[in-house]
């Protein structure tokens, strides 16, 4: 009987992977310091962001889209790169880490956008809070 007990206490206390559910839709808030050209600046943008699960895999759309692997409650996003005609990108992520209702990480983006027709050298880093509906 006692170790019947035992196994049921041991097998609830190791259950955290299960309890961290990614999956939804969250309200996003962002404050990204960013350098282009010679000229630096603070932005504070606003989004959504949906997050689709299947077993360790998410996907990402929204304000930001990617894919990343689930690892307990932190999840590892994809770095992306992106071109069109005002300029290219690349940006990764550090590791996202859901508490409770609250995803929060990182991102960085370095690349050159366009201004007046000529590419300038653009940088960034940005603190994301995502609110889960």
């Amino acid at each position: 009987m006692l170790m019947v007990l035992s196994a049921v206490l041991i097998s609830a206390c190791s259950r955290d992977d299960d309890d961290v559910d990614f999956s939804g839709i969250y309200d996003v808030s962002i404050v990204e310091n960013m350098v282009w050209g010679n000229t630096p600046g603070t932005l504070n943008r606003t989004g959504v962001l949906g997050i689709k699960v299947s077993g360790s895999q998410a996907t990402v759309e929204g304000i930001i889209s990617t894919t990343g692997e689930i690892v307990g409650n932190t999840l590892y996003l994809k770095g992306t790169t992106e071109q069109d005609e005002v300029g290219y990108l690349t940006t990764t992520f550090d590791p996202a880490t859901l508490t409770g209702n609250v995803l929060r990480f990182n991102t960085y983006q370095t690349g050159k956008l366009k201004s007046n027709g000529v590419l300038f050298p653009f940088s960034s880093n940005a603190q994301f809070t995502c609110i889960k509906r």
